[in-house]
């Protein structure tokens, strides 16, 4: 982050502006901003086009052959950009940990479910009982955990 000013507010605090973020004395603009529930919302809302560009851009990987055709390859780069970077949108309202255990999580049951019927790869039980345990893990995540905000 890049400081863009440095000035007196007149109450004897020193305001620092890095970007769109404003400290005063500590406490950030965001801060306040992260504690709302639509701020939440929106974090998830971002973390499900990060799944979903992450299972698109996934999906198409064997198309690529090694990266040697141009059309699949530039889907699949354009899709690993957009999910990494609807991910670091996430991250703003999100911890770390419960973004990566929800983006694995919702991407290997996603990914599972369309090798199955589409690919025609079909799983066996063990598959499907570890596919069960991680969905589990997902929705206990969701609805138990107060983690999910930093």
């Amino acid at each position: 982050m890049s400081v863009l000013g440095l000035r007196n507010s007149g109450f004897n605090e020193v305001k620092i502006m890095f970007n769109d973020i404003v400290w005063f004395g500590g406490d950030s603009v965001l801060n306040t901003l992260k504690n709302t529930k639509y701020h939440t919302k929106m974090g998830y809302i971002y973390l499900a086009i990060a799944v979903l560009a992450e299972v698109a851009g996934t999906s198409f990987l064997k198309a690529t052959e090694g990266f040697t055709r141009p059309g699949p390859t530039a889907f699949v780069l354009v899709a690993y950009g957009l999910a990494f970077w609807m991910l670091s949108m996430s991250l703003k309202t999100m911890t770390v940990a419960v973004v990566y255990a929800l983006w694995c999580g919702a991407g290997i049951v996603l990914i599972a479910l369309i090798g199955w019927f589409l690919l025609k790869q079909p799983l066996d039980l063990p598959a499907l009982i570890g596919i069960g345990l991680i969905l589990a893990g997902v929705v206990v995540i969701n609805l138990f955990s107060n983690s999910v905000r930093h």
